[in-house]
């Protein structure tokens, strides 16, 4: 029982690791909007594998995470609706929509993982 809870404490800390790593997505420095709508699809992939080398059989399907990605794309672009649309990629931008899209997925992943229990926020 002990190993078992220990096992899910790491699962947890894992997890929120990835989590956490997204809050220090940034550009580089003067990034095209084409180069920073691909380090934006880099960095979503990124997320992907790392929570699915965590969880593999309990990691959404294809059809789920393109659910997730355009519901992460839609709360990031209301909470940056107030700028011009250049100037609304930006670093604080890719954290957002990483952060959501890391979460969601996580959430997922341990809600399978505990039977269905709704888990609530991650981080």
């Amino acid at each position: 029982m002990n190993l078992q809870i220990d096992k899910n404490k790491v699962l947890e800390n894992n997890i929120k690791y990835i989590i956490d790593e997204t809050t220090r997505f940034d550009f580089p420095f003067l990034a095209s909007q084409e180069h920073k709508r691909e380090i934006i699809l880099k960095k979503k992939l990124y997320i992907e594998e790392k929570l699915k080398c965590l969880m593999p059989n309990f990691f959404p399907n294809e059809d789920i995470l393109c659910e997730i990605w355009n519901e992460s794309i839609k709360h990031t672009d209301k909470q940056f609706n107030f700028l011009s649309d250049n100037k609304k990629i930006n670093g604080f931008y890719l954290q957002e929509l990483s952060h959501c899209y890391a979460e969601k997925i996580s959430s997922i992943i341990l809600n399978n993982f505990y039977g269905g229990k709704d888990y609530g926020k991650i981080s």
